[in-house]
């Protein structure tokens, strides 16, 4: 496979059509994706709100941002279905919300998701609310139709309406049993901080920490893993007050499984945004800047402390990637698409990153890159593949032994494929 193209989201609002909805004023390239969908997006706004109420509409919120994956395929399966659209525009006020630009927004909505559905949520996410904005079902990526063992958009949709029509008080009681949760769960959370000070407050983040951490594979939870660069410098920061070994044993833990997994680019460096297996070794396929920027400081932290060369390779490495993909003119892009165009110039997440065994193997023999299947084996590149049709996602296995050199050499030429 070549990997000759890589796809960075540039800030280019696209032309204005004459059948663009509200989101054609807005700023935000994310909002502007959506301009041209038959729906009759609104952003966040007085207005917004304003209309629901005097229609009497209950009120349609999605959230995502600009290189969001599931948000792109939810916008090709629903929003730019004309049918689906019609019928959206009629009984709900679509309003679009960028996580980006307003985080303020998207961190108090995954919050209700969490205490409606009992685990984190993600983009995109989907509520649904009354007229008043109270919100009464929350989700995140909802295919158009029945599957993954979802319900569909279009049924789910249905359904809410037919309830608002026949029995719309449900909807209020469930509504209010949200909202009074929602404000449960802060009096509760501000109760507990207000009763800890200085190392009860430590103890009580790192015994929360242990309950949900992974030792066998590192992270914290099950699939899908994110990094938590807070957590983990948080437990850094802890660790050089009270030199708790679990606590940096915890801590350094995440950061060397990420560093050999496969949510770390192995050849170009930097990380992805989440791991969507417990191992870390199949990632969601796109950068975040502010994820490689809190992960760069974690990095640091670990290194002035333990001086582990692997930690400074990455530091290195990463830095390198964000001024050769990621700077231009002294700024930065926010993010990389985890879409890019395969040889027949359809978007295909990934693509840009995995490689066929055999292509690998071809291009490190032509470059004559000694024990260059060992090397393969090394990075976790196979025949059979650990991705979509045979394809490998690069990890390290830590069974492999192979020389400094000729791994360099063999990055650089798996680098220009």
């Amino acid at each position: 496979m070549r990997r000759k193209i890589f796809i960075i989201l540039v800030l280019v609002i696209t032309a204005i059509q004459i059948d663009a909805n509200a989101l054609k004023y807005q700023e935000s390239p994310y909002l502007q994706q959506h301009a041209d969908n038959p729906v009759d997006w609104m952003p966040w706004s007085k207005e917004a709100f304003a209309k629901a109420k005097k229609e009497k509409k209950m009120i349609f919120l999605s959230i995502g941002y600009s290189t969001c994956h599931w948000c792109h395929v939810m916008e090709e399966e629903s929003f730019e279905n004309k049918e689906f659209a019609k019928y959206l525009n009629k009984y709900f006020v679509p309003i679009k919300v960028d996580r980006e630009e307003m985080p303020q927004i998207d961190s108090y909505y995954q919050k209700v998701y969490q205490v409606m559905n009992g685990r984190g949520g993600g983009w995109p996410l989907t509520i649904l609310m009354t007229a008043d904005k109270k919100v009464f079902f929350s989700g995140t990526f909802i295919p158009l139709e029945a599957r993954y063992g979802s319900m569909g958009l279009w049924d789910l949709l249905k359904k809410v309406v037919t309830l608002q029509k026949k029995n719309p008080q449900k909807l209020t009681d469930i509504a209010k049993s949200v909202e009074s949760l929602m404000k449960q769960v802060e009096r509760v959370g501000q109760q507990q901080i207000g009763s800890l000070k200085g190392s009860q407050l430590e103890q009580t983040f790192v015994k929360d920490v242990a309950q949900g951490f992974d030792s066998q594979n590192g992270g914290i939870g099950n699939a899908p893993k994110f990094p938590q660069a807070s957590t983990i410098i948080a437990l850094l920061n802890i660790y050089s007050v009270n030199h708790s070994k679990r606590t940096l044993s915890m801590a350094t833990s995440m950061l060397e499984h990420m560093a050999k997994g496969g949510i770390y680019d192995q050849i170009e460096g930097g990380f992805y945004r989440y791991s969507t297996d417990a191992q870390w070794k199949i990632p969601h396929f796109e950068k975040m800047l502010y994820t490689n920027a809190e992960l760069l400081e974690a990095y640091a932290i670990a290194f002035n402390i333990t001086h582990k060369k692997l930690y400074k390779k990455v530091i290195d490495e990463t830095i390198a990637l964000l001024k050769e993909k990621y700077q231009y003119k002294g700024l930065y892009y926010g993010a990389s698409d985890a879409d890019s165009l395969d040889e027949h110039g359809k978007k295909e997440e990934g693509y840009y990153y995995v490689f066929s065994h055999k292509e690998a193997l071809d291009a490190l023999r032509k470059a004559k890159v000694a024990h260059s299947e060992k090397i393969l084996e090394y990075l976790g590149i196979s025949w059979e593949g650990n991705f979509h049709n045979g394809l490998s996602n690069p990890f390290i296995n830590r069974k492999i032994s192979v020389g400094a050199k000729e791994l360099a050499k063999a990055k650089k030429v798996l680098k220009a494929l």
